[in-house]
């Protein structure tokens, strides 16, 4: 569905894993910029057949359930 139908759409090519690694720059620049940081062997993965491809980030003011501390994401 993602190639037959929406990549044509909104771009000028429909191939997927080209589109991925576009996508994986610019959420690689978001997350920079705003002061995420990588986590390596995270726990679901280790183990997984999937570990390379698991990526995980933090950021101590994004929290589950603690919304208020959303305005403290800044840009560096």
């Amino acid at each position: 569905e993602l190639t037959k139908n929406v990549l044509p759409r909104h771009f000028k090519h429909s191939n997927s894993a080209s589109f991925v690694r576009q996508l994986n720059k610019k959420l690689l620049l978001i997350y920079f910029i705003y002061d995420f940081h990588k986590i390596h062997n995270t726990d679901e993965a280790r183990g997984s057949q999937y570990r390379e491809q698991v990526w995980k980030f933090k950021h101590p003011n994004f929290q589950m359930h603690n919304r208020d501390q959303l305005e403290n994401i800044k840009t560096k």
